[in-house]
């Protein structure tokens, strides 16, 4: 059985690993098989996380996550985090940088081989089943098949053969930014790309002033640092990834129905996709336009015009569960050399 270790200062874990993607026939690598999960053993209470980020926003909350991480001795600091906002806001989704960690010149990528990571090709990624359920009646089923689907379109892409697989996580409530923001959580991690579930209003507060009224989903990447400073091992000149979050906004209603630009539901699978790609180092794509006769917000989403449209655009304007041309050129220029 291959074993994918659960990164964390005080919890070891053995998992359950699934193939949802291709498989392998590359020699050397055996492809993950599945099993049953293993029991969680705590080596030592984890200490409360502290109330650092009270009162912080943005790139000041993200310095004081890494100050957190610092004082738990993790070799990890988050580098940024990418969010898409609703259309009916005066608000555009962006990318924000800690002020203490790597520069905003610098992009991060997986490493294929890390050994930091589990020392082979795979990216992994785990749902968590204890806050799957969304606002609008959407249950954790519902939502967690969502999340294998947008995994599954972009592993399908042909220019690339990553693989991404699916690791089995139990009931853990997952979420390490969570943990450190004092919304549940655990102190690590035990995939690539976590799913940390729907959270409420309050978390997305703490990402961005009034962020729970516009924020639909947001990412976070963490990357490996040495001496405080962003390792680069495979000298690509891009920060090397340890993992990353994403969360989706429960204030906001939300549906697995295909709703239209008129409905005020959220389209889930649409968002996952989205946010999965910047779990696959997919950053956001083109401009927002508005008509001049619709200059002042909240916008209509009849008066937003994209260039080009796609599935990374910062805003989420329709239902869009397939990638786009742009979605998948970007997809294939990070991905097609991998694992090279």
């Amino acid at each position: 059985m291959k074993v994918f270790p659960f990164h964390a200062i005080t919890v070891v874990l053995v998992l359950a690993v699934v193939l949802v993607g291709c498989m392998t026939d590359e020699p050397g690598v055996p492809a993950p098989t599945s099993s049953t999960s293993g029991p969680l053993m705590l080596q030592k209470k984890a200490a409360a996380p502290a109330a650092v980020t009270s009162g912080l926003t943005g790139a000041d909350m993200l310095t004081a996550l890494n100050v957190q991480l610092a004082e738990q001795g993790q070799a990890c600091r988050v580098l940024m985090m990418e969010y898409i906002t609703s259309p009916r806001s005066d608000q555009v989704g962006t990318t924000i940088f800690s002020k203490d960690v790597g520069n905003k010149q610098l992009s991060a990528h997986w490493v294929p081989f890390d050994p930091n990571r589990r020392g082979d090709r795979y990216i992994t990624y785990a749902i968590d089943h204890t806050e799957g359920t969304a606002t609008g009646g959407v249950t954790a089923a519902q939502t967690e098949a969502s999340i294998d689907h947008a995994m599954g379109t972009w592993n399908s892409q042909t220019c690339s053969t990553i693989p991404i697989v699916k690791v089995d996580l139990g009931n853990l409530d997952l979420g390490y930014v969570q943990y450190l923001t004092g919304f549940g959580g655990v102190p690590g991690w035990g995939a690539d790309i976590t799913d940390a579930g729907w959270l409420p209003g309050a978390f997305f507060d703490v990402i961005a002033t009034d962020g729970s009224q516009y924020i639909l989903g947001v990412t976070f990447t963490f990357i490996w640092t040495d001496g405080g400073n962003p390792t680069d091992i495979d000298n690509n000149g891009k920060a090397d990834v340890a993992f990353r979050e994403i969360y989706y906004n429960n204030a906001f209603a939300w549906s697995i129905s295909g709703p239209e630009w008129y409905d005020p539901e959220i389209d889930v699978e649409s968002i996952v996709l989205h946010e999965t790609g910047h779990g696959l180092s997919q950053a956001h794509f083109g401009k927002m336009f508005v008509d001049a006769s619709d200059k002042e917000p909240p916008y209509s989403i009849k008066h937003l015009h994209f260039a080009p449209r796609a599935v990374m655009n910062a805003v989420y304007w329709d239902t869009q569960r397939q990638l786009l041309g742009p979605d998948v050129g970007g997809h294939c220029s990070i991905w097609a050399s991998w694992p090279n």
